[in-house]
């Protein structure tokens, strides 16, 4: 069984329909609502009231009497349904949809790998043994299925964790692989995958990266470089799951111990944290360890996916995960310098004890509803908000 040192890449589709619909029937108690969509989970979420066998049976009864109004086809949309509900700890629920795109889907691997991990999340391991066994026949590639056999089969092989694995150092031949791996998964299973970059230029980037290994290369380097690639696509769908994991793996001494924002080509503190006997909120940086910020900032956009060449996503990306980016962009430095502007010299930076990612901007009123507007204190200028997962 291949170890590899990404097990594999997560891929997000996100599909959203919209249309038209008939009004339900139905007793008071058990009203059927049929919104003004053609979206079959829009129509099932209308219905959450419901058991989860009565809103299968709705969808049985719809697709029987009306299969060209809704969404039959779209197996996407009711997988996320489905991962809807297990992330919600409606685990039978969940599992009840994934059999449903059993019967739906039956020619599609990825059916039979969301059963096996709703199975597994109840503990039955046998049954989610035969699913993952049965996605993994269908589909030779799916690394994800192949590792769940192996931790079911062998519950006391422990895998590593991201954190352990930080600044662990894999052969630089299992490294390449792994990017050569990656680089014809992408290709192959990415509907768009060169909509914003020509293959000769993305296979120049993969063979750029190969040749930056080397036998010191850390898995936290490998997966900085493999976020270059990914990112290169420019869709904003696909990634290695945020930064999530590589803000969790990183240990908190080498973080970079201020909170910051970056507006416009200006990257002004907005925490000073274990700092603020030597800096204030609004100041402004212009080098961090002796490197100009936008020359970091540059580094770090380029491994922060978007869609297209839209720069919003990544500086609100940049926004949320500095702490953690601008470590990575520097390599890991034991300590930190920063210039502040008119300033002669640098100050040397106290490290940070605790781990802030920087979510949400104190300075913005959040929206708690689809849609906000309020009044600017001159009462001159009027603020719209929109709230959409819709990039």
């Amino acid at each position: 069984m291949k170890q590899s040192a990404i097990t594999y890449l997560s891929v997000l589709l996100f599909v959203c329909s919209y249309g038209c619909a008939q009004p339900g029937t139905g007793t008071a108690e058990e009203q059927i609502k049929l919104p003004e969509t053609k979206s079959i989970v829009e129509v099932l979420k209308a219905n959450d009231h419901l058991s989860i066998e009565r809103q299968i049976e709705l969808y049985r009864r719809l697709k029987k009497e009306q299969p060209e109004a809704y969404t039959f086809w779209n197996e996407d949309e009711l997988t996320m349904y489905g991962y809807g509900l297990l992330w919600n700890n409606q685990t039978k629920d969940a599992l009840a949809i994934f059999n449903l795109l059993i019967d739906e889907f039956p020619e599609s691997a990825n059916t039979y790998d969301s059963a096996g991990e709703a199975y597994l999340a109840l503990g039955d391991t046998e049954r989610s043994l035969v699913h993952y066994r049965k996605a993994l026949a269908m589909n030779p590639d799916n690394f994800y299925a192949e590792d769940q056999i192996h931790r079911i089969l062998h519950p006391d092989d422990i895998p590593e964790t991201e954190q352990e694995k930080f600044a662990k150092v894999y052969p630089v031949a299992a490294y390449r692989e792994d990017l050569e791996q990656m680089a014809q998964r992408l290709l192959k299973v990415h509907p768009n995958a060169l909509k914003f970059i020509s293959e000769e230029d993305f296979r120049a980037l993969i063979e750029q990266k190969k040749a930056l290994l080397t036998e010191e290369t850390t898995y936290a380097e490998f997966r900085w470089h493999c976020a270059e690639i990914i990112a290169s696509l420019n869709c904003s769908h696909t990634s290695l799951g945020r930064f999530s994991t590589e803000s969790s793996m990183l240990p908190v001494p080498l973080r970079f111990p201020l909170q910051t924002r970056l507006v416009g080509e200006q990257l002004f503190v907005v925490d000073p944290l274990e700092n603020a006997d030597q800096l204030a909120q609004k100041d402004e940086i212009t080098h961090i360890n002796g490197m100009p910020v936008g020359e970091i900032v540059r580094k770090i956009y380029r491994r922060i996916p978007s869609q297209g060449y839209i720069e919003t996503t990544k500086r609100h990306e940049f926004n949320t995960w500095a702490t953690g980016m601008i470590p990575f962009a520097l390599n890991f430095p034991a300590t930190y310098q920063v210039t502040l502007k008119g300033a002669k010299d640098p100050l040397q930076l106290t490290p940070t004890a605790t781990v802030r990612n920087h979510f949400t901007n104190p300075a913005i009123k959040p929206c708690p509803d689809g849609l906000c507007f309020e009044l600017a204190p001159d009462g001159r200028v009027g603020v719209l908000t929109v709230s959409t997962f819709n990039f």
